[in-house]
């Protein structure tokens, strides 16, 4: 824009004024564990995510980042457009095609290298079956690290802990699990026509339930994501297990390539573990009573999946790339 033009009525939008709490984005969840509701984020929310990520993350005009993810995404157009852009950083858009994105790491200094690159669990999926030369190991230790997820909040955030059924906070010292909430300037609005869900949404205190369940790790100084409380979080036999952890251990298993964990009902035990398992084409097919046995060898008896579904091809994920659980609970086990 030049000086001539500026302030003209063709780009009066440069100039409308706006207040910190006015909506400035609509956002979709991706319907992971519901119907799909759209985010209304603030002017003051994106102003704390872009500055909470550039001190935190030290973004300079230097950075040249390759973005693959969706625009209608908040990693894509916050995390990996929005920040670096902000900075004065140079960002590549690419579809997130394996082949194409290895070639673009191979191509370093001839286009410029990439100093960050930013992705979701199935992408680096896709990018370590895509890479031939990658051992077993390294693959089963990439998908791993993929699913360890942790949290350290930003500095316009507050976090907290609390138990599911009292709502009273958790000391994080206390190494204990609960839903992880969360308040501050990051926080979105509104549910965008949906004053129930919104009210739903935050606590008394006007805290937001993630509906995420976590548990703070001291040694690390964050925390340890578990599992979505409606999806992840199994309860059997008196135990509150999450599949999370289940499927990160049996990740190591040589013929597993990939696996999702999931809670069927159970009259006795009110709900058992099912794994939906893909396995690696280049390995010995194990049976379900070899894997339970192997598991067992690992994690405790009651954790260990009673129930195998195995799938020739990949494990069926929503239009964001997400494996969608109640989705498969009903298409694969007809259980709503």
């Amino acid at each position: 824009m030049t000086e001539e033009t500026r302030g003209s009525k063709d780009n009066a939008c440069e100039d409308a004024p706006y207040e910190p709490e006015d909506p400035a984005m609509l956002i979709f969840t991706s319907g992971t564990t519901g119907r799909p509701k759209g985010v209304v984020t603030r002017f003051l929310s994106l102003d704390a995510q872009v500055n909470d990520q550039r001190s935190m993350w030290g973004w300079t005009a230097d950075d040249r980042v390759l973005n693959v993810l969706p625009l209608h995404h908040v990693h894509g157009v916050i995390n990996m457009t929005a920040v670096p852009l902000y900075s004065g950083a140079c960002v590549e858009y690419m579809v997130p095609d394996p082949t194409r994105i290895w070639q673009r790491f191979r191509m370093g200094a001839m286009v410029g290298p990439l100093s960050l690159f930013m992705a979701v669990p199935t992408i680096y999926a896709k990018l370590i079956q895509t890479y031939e030369t990658f051992s077993p190991e390294e693959q089963r230790a990439c998908s791993e690290a993929a699913r360890d997820l942790r949290l350290m909040p930003m500095p316009s955030a507050r976090v907290r802990i609390v138990d599911e059924e009292s709502g009273k906070e958790i000391s994080p010292e206390s190494g204990e699990s609960g839903e992880l909430r969360i308040t501050g300037d990051i926080v979105f609005k509104e549910y965008w026509n949906r004053p129930d869900a919104t009210a739903e949404a935050f606590d008394e205190e006007g805290w937001f339930k993630t509906g995420d369940i976590a548990a703070y790790d001291p040694e690390k100084d964050s925390y340890r994501i578990l599992g979505r409380a409606s999806a992840d979080i199994i309860k059997t036999g008196g135990y509150k297990v999450s599949a999370n952890e289940i499927e990160r251990e049996l990740l190591d298993h040589p013929a597993i390539r990939e696996i999702a964990v999931l809670g069927l009902p159970d009259e006795v035990y009110g709900e058992r573990v099912a794994a939906i398992v893909v396995l690696r084409p280049d390995q010995p097919a194990p049976s379900d009573e070899d894997l339970r046995a192997w598991a067992k060898e690992r994690i405790a008896s009651y954790k260990a999946p009673s129930t195998w579904l195995f799938l020739d091809d990949e494990i069926p994920k929503n239009a964001m790339g997400k494996v969608a659980k109640k989705q498969l609970r009903r298409d694969l086990f007809n259980v709503e």
